[in-house]
């Protein structure tokens, strides 16, 4: 039988908010649309539910549903990589150095695709989906070559 994935609350979004901005010595902004912002973090755990939605597209739901909520009035985007992230690696999925290329350049991916509309939304969506499934699939030939 599978793990049981482990999905974010609120309480633990609202808390990346701050340590995100703290991060880039950024002043935190106010939470102006905290139903908006509830939505979003159930985004993953519908997506699964009623979709079959894998893990990783879990975690773009995730990322893509805070970002496009704008809950907050500053630093959406930036909660909403680290939200991912977070959800990712607490599923088992090993993240790249944060310093790394590849880090960065998803980050670069995932504010691409909000940015979108229409069918360039998707495309770039869906790279960003392919690009975290290598993350994943490097998880998986790591645990298999043990």
């Amino acid at each position: 039988m599978p793990n049981e994935v482990r999905y974010l609350s609120v309480a633990n979004v609202i808390a990346l908010y701050g340590e995100t901005m703290d991060a880039y010595s950024v002043p935190k902004a106010a939470l102006v649309r905290p139903e908006a912002l509830e939505s979003a973090v159930q985004r993953p755990r519908m997506a699964g539910y009623y979709a079959g939605a894998t893990l990783v597209e879990q975690a773009v739901a995730l990322a893509t549903g805070i970002a496009l909520a704008h809950p907050w009035v500053d630093g959406n985007k930036r909660c909403a990589f680290a939200s991912m992230v977070v959800f990712l690696e607490w599923n088992g999925v090993s993240v790249p150095d944060p310093d790394s290329i590849t880090f960065l350049a998803t980050a670069k991916m995932l504010e691409s695709a909000v940015a979108a509309s229409g069918e360039g939304r998707e495309q770039k969506t869906q790279r960003l989906i392919d690009e975290l499934n290598r993350w994943a699939d490097a998880r998986e030939a790591a645990d298999h070559s043990k």
